[in-house]
């Protein structure tokens, strides 16, 4: 079973290097309202919200993947060769978008997606009287 995707959902947290994705909540307002009796935070305590993001898989360069097949099998590149292997940048641009699209069917078909989230769109805040909860009271 696949685990639900995350990706867009705000997370918030009173240390900015960890980032719990257990609870997360649709908007940055409900991240809002919700993070100080969440986090268990009193009055004028600091915490963040953040937004999960999933990560891009990285593209295959065309033109590294070339240049690794000439440095370890010199025989693309000597004279019985006719000539270097060389290409021109819309092949190496092409051969990229292919490699890269092979990559990402391949990650996709082997379920190795990555299983976490870069958290983007950080904001600093700051508990104020009264909370939330204490409103009403």
């Amino acid at each position: 079973m696949k685990p639900e995707d995350k990706s867009g959902r705000w997370s918030v947290t009173y240390q900015e290097e960890t980032w719990p994705i257990f609870k997360t909540w649709k908007t940055k307002k409900e991240a809002l309202a919700a993070a100080p009796a969440h986090l268990a935070l009193n009055i004028c305590e600091k915490f963040y919200i953040g937004q999960l993001v999933r990560p891009n898989l990285p593209s295959i360069d065309g033109e590294s993947v070339i240049e690794d097949l000439i440095c370890n099998h010199p025989d693309y590149s000597s004279e019985a060769a006719e000539g270097t292997f060389e290409a021109s940048k819309e092949e190496l641009s092409d051969l990229t978008q292919r490699l890269s699209k092979t990559f990402e069917d391949w990650v996709r078909i082997h379920r190795l997606e990555p299983t976490f989230y870069l958290i983007q769109n950080v904001t600093e805040h700051i508990t104020e009287f009264p909370l939330e909860e204490d409103s009403e009271s």
